[in-house]
C-alpha cells in the first residue's frame, strides 16, 4: 500500500510538473505577443518603404518629363514669338 501511495504521489506530482511546463504564463504570454507585434511593424514598415520608393521614383521620372516638356514649350514659345514680330 505504501509503495501505491507513493507511486501516485510521484505521478500526480509528475502530472502537475508537465502541465506547468506545457502550460503558458501570462508574462511569457505578453512576450509572445509582442515578439508578434514585432515581426508584424517590421513587415509593415518592410511594404512601406518599397511603396515610398516606388512612389518616390514615379515622382522623379515626372519631375524630370515635366521639366522637359516645359523646356521645350518655352523654345517653342520663343520660335512663335520671333515668327509674329516678323510678321
Amino acid at each position: 500500500m505504501k509503495c501505491f501511495r507513493a507511486a501516485l504521489v510521484l505521478g500526480l506530482g509528475a502530472a502537475a510538473s508537465a502541465r506547468e511546463q506545457s502550460s503558458v504564463t501570462p508574462v511569457q504570454k505578453v512576450i509572445e505577443l509582442m515578439e508578434g507585434m514585432l515581426a508584424k511593424g517590421k513587415q509593415e514598415k518592410h511594404d512601406e518603404q518599397v511603396q515610398f520608393a516606388a512612389f518616390k521614383q514615379f515622382c522623379d521620372d515626372t519631375t524630370v518629363d515635366k521639366k522637359r516638356a516645359i523646356k521645350e514649350a518655352e523654345e517653342k514659345i520663343e520660335v512663335l514669338k520671333a515668327d509674329i514680330e516678323s510678321h
